[in-house]
C-alpha cells in the first residue's frame, strides 16, 4: 500500500530565479584579406581604421534579446590557419568569410574551410559569405561554393548552412542594414540549431 504525505505549502520556499542569457560563441574565419576584421567592426558599430592583418584574434561581444553573441575573429594568414582548430572546438556558429573578387584562392579557402570541418569535433551551422561584391568580377557564394562542395559541408556540419553575397563596410554604406542582416541571420541559425 501507498502512503501519500499531504504538501504543506508553508514548508515550500520560494526564491526569484536567476534566469541567465544564453551565450553564444562565434567563430569568423577566412584567408588573409578577405574581410573578417571588417565584418567585426561592423557588428561592434566602429570605424573602420585601416587595414592590418590580424595576427592572432579579435572579439567582440553583441547583446540581442536575452542572447549574448561572443563574436571571435582568427587571423587567416599561413602561420595562423594552423591554430584555427584550437578556437573551433566549443563554438555553436562558425562564419566562413571569402574575397569573392579573389579567384586565384578560392580553392585555397575552400580547402581551409574542408580541413577546419575535418577537425572540428562539433556539428554546427555555418553561415558562408561571399565579400567584397562591390568590386568588379566578384563572384557569388553560390558560384564559390557548388552544389557538391555544399552537401560536403552539409555532411561536416549540423547540415545548416546560410549563404550571403555582401559587402562589409564599417565606414557607412551598407552597414547598418548589413549589421541587422547578419545578426539575424545568426539568431537564426543558433535558434535553429537549438531545436
Amino acid at each position: 500500500m501507498f502512503e501519500s504525505t499531504p504538501n504543506k505549502l508553508d514548508d515550500v520556499k520560494i526564491t526569484d530565479a536567476e534566469i541567465k542569457p544564453r551565450l553564444a560563441k562565434i567563430v569568423v574565419l577566412g584567408l588573409e584579406g578577405c574581410g573578417k576584421s571588417t565584418l567585426l567592426n561592423v557588428l561592434a558599430k566602429r570605424p573602420e581604421e585601416g587595414y592590418s592583418p590580424t595576427q592572432g584574434f579579435n572579439v567582440v561581444q553583441i547583446q540581442s534579446g536575452e542572447c549574448s553573441l561572443s563574436v571571435m575573429e582568427v587571423g587567416g594568414g599561413p602561420s595562423t590557419r594552423r591554430y584555427w582548430s584550437h578556437f573551433t572546438s566549443d563554438m555553436d556558429l562558425l562564419i566562413y568569410v571569402v574575397d569573392g573578387s579573389d579567384k586565384n584562392n578560392f580553392n585555397e579557402s575552400k580547402s581551409e574551410l574542408m580541413k577546419v570541418l575535418a577537425e572540428s569535433t562539433n556539428q554546427v551551422p555555418c553561415l558562408l559569405i561571399s565579400n567584397k561584391q562591390d568590386l568588379e568580377n566578384a563572384e557569388k557564394c553560390s558560384s564559390i561554393f557548388n552544389s557538391k562542395d555544399l552537401k560536403e559541408i552539409g555532411r561536416k556540419t549540423s547540415g545548416n548552412i546560410t549563404i550571403l553575397d555582401a559587402t562589409c563596410c564599417a565606414n557607412g554604406g551598407e552597414g547598418v542594414s548589413f549589421r541587422e542582416t547578419v545578426i539575424s541571420i545568426m539568431l537564426s541559425l543558433l535558434n535553429e540549431q537549438q531545436t
